[in-house]
């Protein structure tokens, strides 16, 4: 029985939406919400900088990774509605990038980052929308966290070999049953301040890829958020 109820508890999920055209106001919030992402990862390295410690050649180029990017959304709406497949680019090594910009906004919150990334090769997948799509799963396990969490981002290949899988696993506060349920749908948001904006976005832009978006939850135990595309 105890087995039983255990097996209640945990949430599993899995949805790959219709595509459907964005509506303007949809595309205006996506887009303020995408810009405050590369914002806050700026700050929080600017802010370490000058309080004494040092930026590598790495550091740099990833936060003129996160300016590109913020000037991409600026461009026009299109860094946004463009498709998530695209002539083959170097994946792993943007996505490493991001992940290596996030160890210092979890190190100011007080978190532990773990991070394994894959030699991939190049493969048909807009490497600046995958940014996107990852900084808002970090973005959320970060808020989901209390001081001593940890958060590990794994990104490689699924155990079948033929499609990309991007995993964002945390010890946070998990979701109920009803908070999965509804996570995905525009605007709807449990968090203070939150604006309903980011995993849904993350869902339309993997669904209209032919991908999925897989959430595993147990309250007070923690969430995995998997992306996983078809090559």
């Amino acid at each position: 029985m105890n087995d039983r109820l255990q097996m209640m508890q945990i949430q599993t999920s899995e949805f790959s939406p219709p595509q459907r055209p964005p509506s303007s106001a949809w595309v205006l919030s996506a887009i303020v919400h995408e810009l405050r992402q590369p914002l806050s990862n700026l700050l929080a390295v600017l802010e370490l900088g000058c309080e004494g410690r040092g930026l590598d050649a790495g550091d740099l180029e990833a936060l003129l990774g996160e300016v590109k990017r913020m000037g991409a959304l600026l461009d026009g709406t299109r860094a946004l509605v463009r498709p998530l497949r695209a002539p083959p680019q170097d994946v792993g090594g943007s996505l490493a990038e991001l992940a290596g910009l996030f160890r210092w906004r979890a190190a100011e919150l007080g978190l532990g980052l773990d991070v394994q990334v894959a030699q991939l090769p190049a493969l048909p997948f807009d490497a600046a929308l995958l940014r996107t799509l990852l900084s808002n799963l970090l973005t959320n396990a970060c808020e989901a966290c209390d001081v001593g969490g940890r958060i590990r981002v794994e990104v490689g290949f699924d155990a079948s070999g033929q499609a990309l899988r991007l995993a964002v696993i945390d010890d946070g506060c998990g979701m109920s049953p009803a908070q999965i349920a509804r996570c995905r749908q525009r605007y709807v948001t449990d968090k203070r301040g939150g604006t309903g904006v980011g995993l849904a976005l993350v869902q339309e832009l993997v669904g209209d890829a032919g991908g999925a978006l897989r959430i595993t939850s147990k309250v007070d135990q923690g969430t995995t958020v998997e992306i996983v595309l078809p090559i």
